[in-house]
């Protein structure tokens, strides 16, 4: 091969002497005389040679880069895609201004994900040129601007389906599913074979719309050995339930040794480990899967999730956390976040994360009971009684053997005040835990309200056998001991709850209302002045001691007025009356005046306090007692009033040490406990599919057409002036031998 040599008389030329000589050889010299001069050497034929040599050496730059990209297609089918790039490349130096190799370049270039070079390569294109509006599009959408990437995409007319693919994509990730779906079926029909991508998008869409058999079989249609479908299948699998195939699928995936997707079959084993209550197996998946993306929000949440199933409350919270800081929106972190939180009796906390969650919650799914359950008591215990009921009658629907519903609909129904629906629900709930003690401390402060005091009595003192730290059982069974009469021995269970609990109002006033009762049985027994007196002073501590635990509870004022009425200082009882001017403070005040020179005073008030509540017995006896002292003749032409007084509560123990035979209402202080059911929460699992579809370019190898050249061709050939030497091979004999080759 010889190379382009520069004649002899332009050897001494200079450079810019030179480029004049080229000029002249293409008939420009008249202008390029204008601006250099040319050597007076310079003949005619001197031009034409030069001229002659100047279009052979271009020819051989053209053919060169025609044989560059025909090589770069050939290296394309042997699947060489780096190295075809760099020959078109080199190609498109020597020829700058060839579509063909600059659109074999661009697709290359498409073809090893370098976009943005492809599209500047693009952009130098005539548009009108074949696939390269389509490319552009495929470009600009992988830039993200799916806006500009639609209008390339609707003003291309390449054949084929990968135009409906890439505009079903972009309506798949808008979360346009029935337009996404729509468009790739367009793509799958338009396609001539097989493409495994259209198969796969079609899948996800399915997916997505919940449609996981269809899905499965077009993730069979798209599977490659060790590939993303394998994941998707098992996915298919964990959605549909089928929690045995989706461990084999995800299982095979890693066996096999495949790495790529690696953390979504340690998740998807994870996920159906759990749901089979492997939770061993569930918590080492979910670990890998963590370890291997500590940033994902969903790996927490499934190794949550196990924690929480297995009532590790403080783990459970710190995975949820950091689930939800991973991930705000995850609603599957949220919720377990809301058991944990109700767990801990953050009601108002949980139901921010249940309000937040309830998407997930299903009111079919018996699962789902405890979630319906635990929010109905976080909506109860943050004062949000009335939008608590459906919640709670849903759980009970739902888990009707258990029971948790029941005590949350007997605590709905109690702060209504509707006793006897609530006594109900509670004495149901018995029947499913009777070693509750709170449900036996509750029912026995019912039977309290309806004044059944020996059942009260008998529930009170199940409730502190079961558990002896139990305040309010043993608080209400201090007032059944009052009540039934038995004071000396109220009087010692309260010394010795105050000895252990000295910070709770509720001891401390119930004491001082026994303390009060001691005070008026020493009066009538005509005991010793100085017991009296005694048990007057210590009430009135009790009572100052309790309104300094809890200083929102006002209604111990009515309990001190009753103190000083009982002492006889009137005008100190009517201060703390009006302190606390409820319906029993002022029949109270109706007592209080039922003297024959106050009777109207007297009347007012009591007539005032049955208005106010006229299915109250006390209220309506001593209205009619009143009568019965100091208006006889209208008591004798009042039927009403006349059955009021065969109402005297001859049992209760405030008629019992009465001093004028009135009865002066003490408020004794109980509290329900409230229940802390912790569930048997099951927790819904999150799938998670492999979002790994890309839009696609359209790739087309062009190859350029070489035709013969005698010239360039006689350029091309190799002289041999001496033939080859070829070496005989060596006898059997002289093999191993020392001598020379013979030739």
């Amino acid at each position: 091969m010889r190379c382009f040599s520069i004649p002899n008389f332009l050897k001494n030329l200079s450079f810019h002497v030179l480029i004049m000589a080229c000029l002249a050889a293409f008939g420009v010299v008249g202008q390029a005389k204008k601006k250099l001069p040319l050597p007076d050497s310079l003949q005619p034929s001197d031009v034409v040679m030069l001229r002659k040599d100047f279009d052979l050496a271009l020819n051989k730059a053209t053919r060169r880069a025609h044989e560059l990209n025909n090589a770069g297609v050939e290296s394309i089918a042997q699947n060489h895609v780096f190295s075809a790039l760099q020959q078109f490349k080199k190609a498109a130096v020597l020829q700058p201004n060839n579509d063909t190799i600059q659109a074999n370049e661009a697709a290359a270039a498409l073809k090893v994900g370098r976009f943005a070079e492809a599209e500047a390569i693009l952009n130098q294109l005539p548009i009108e040129l074949k696939n390269v509006t389509a490319n552009l599009g495929t470009c600009a959408a992988i830039r993200g601007d799916t806006a500009l990437a639609a209008q390339f995409f609707e003003a291309s007319n390449a054949p084929g389906g990968i135009v409906a693919y890439n505009k079903s994509l972009i309506a798949y990730k808008k979360g346009d599913l029935d337009q996404a779906l729509h468009l790739v079926e367009q793509a799958i029909l338009k396609q001539k074979g097989t493409n495994p991508a259209f198969h796969a998008l079609k899948g996800d869409i399915l997916f997505a719309e919940k449609h996981y058999d269809w899905a499965e079989n077009q993730y069979k249609k798209a599977e490659r050995k060790g590939g993303r479908m394998e994941i998707q299948l098992g996915n298919a699998a964990l959605a549909t339930h089928n929690y045995d195939r989706a461990v084999t699928l995800f299982q095979q995936y890693l066996d096999d040794g495949n790495r790529a997707y690696q953390f979504w079959a340690y998740y998807g084993l994870g996920a159906a480990y759990y749901r089979q209550k492997d939770y061993p197996n569930a918590l080492y998946h979910f670990r890998k899967a963590v370890w291997l993306q500590p940033t994902s929000s969903p790996a927490h949440t499934g190794l949550a999730n196990v924690y929480c199933s297995q009532h590790d409350n403080r783990n459970a919270r710190k995975a949820y956390e950091k689930a939800v800081d991973l991930d705000s929106t995850n609603v599957y972190a949220r919720l377990g976040l809301g058991v944990v939180l109700y767990r801990a009796n953050e009601y108002e906390r949980a139901l921010v994360c249940f309000n937040y969650s309830e998407v997930l919650f299903n009111p079919k799914n018996r699962e789902h009971a405890d979630f319906y359950i635990s929010k109905g008591f976080c909506l109860l215990y943050t004062n949000r009684v009335k939008a608590a009921e459906p919640y709670l009658l849903t759980g009970r629907k739902l888990a009707p053997d258990r029971p948790d519903g029941y005590a949350g609909l007997s605590e709905f129904y109690r702060l209504q005040d509707h006793f006897l629906t609530a006594f109900r629900f509670v004495d149901k709930a018995l029947e499913f835990d009777d070693r509750n003690d709170k449900l036996f401390s509750n029912r026995g402060s019912i039977y309290l309200k309806f004044k059944d005091y020996q059942s009260a009595r008998s529930d009170f003192y199940d409730a502190k056998n079961l558990n002896p730290h139990n305040i309010n059982a043993a608080n209400g069974f201090g007032l059944a001991l009052l009540e039934m009469d038995e004071i000396e021995r109220a009087l010692s269970l309260y010394d010795s709850l105050l000895a252990k609990v000295n910070n709770r109002s509720t001891i401390h006033n119930n004491r001082g209302i026994v303390h009060a009762y001691m005070a008026l049985k020493a009066e009538m027994m005509h005991k010793n002045p100085a017991d009296k007196e005694r048990y007057h002073y210590k009430s009135l501590i009790d009572f100052d001691n309790a309104m300094k635990a809890d200083s929102a509870k006002k209604f111990y004022h009515v309990n001190v007025g009753n103190v000083y009425k009982s002492k006889g200082e009137r005008e100190n009882a009517i201060v703390h009356y009006e302190a606390y001017l409820s319906k029993n403070s002022i029949n109270n005040l109706g007592i209080l005046f039922a003297k024959p020179d106050q009777k109207r005073y007297s009347n007012h008030y009591l007539d005032v306090a049955v208005k106010l509540d006229s299915s109250n017995a006390i209220y309506l006896y001593n209205r009619a007692k009143l009568f019965a002292e100091y208006f006889k003749d209208s008591l004798a032409r009042n039927r009403d009033l006349q059955r009021a007084l065969k109402l005297r509560p001859e049992a209760d123990v405030s008629f019992k040490y009465s001093q004028d035979g009135f009865v002066t209402i003490y408020l004794v202080d109980f509290e329900f406990d409230r229940y802390n059911y912790p569930g048997k929460h099951f927790f819904p699992v999150q799938v998670l599919p492999v979002e790994a579809n890309q839009f696609l370019p359209i790739v087309e190898w062009l190859k350029i057409p070489i035709p013969k050249n005698k010239a360039l061709d006689e350029q091309n050939g190799v002289a041999r002036s001496t033939p080859q030497l070829k070496f005989k091979a060596a006898s059997r004999r002289s093999r191993g031998s020392m001598h020379c080759p013979k030739f």
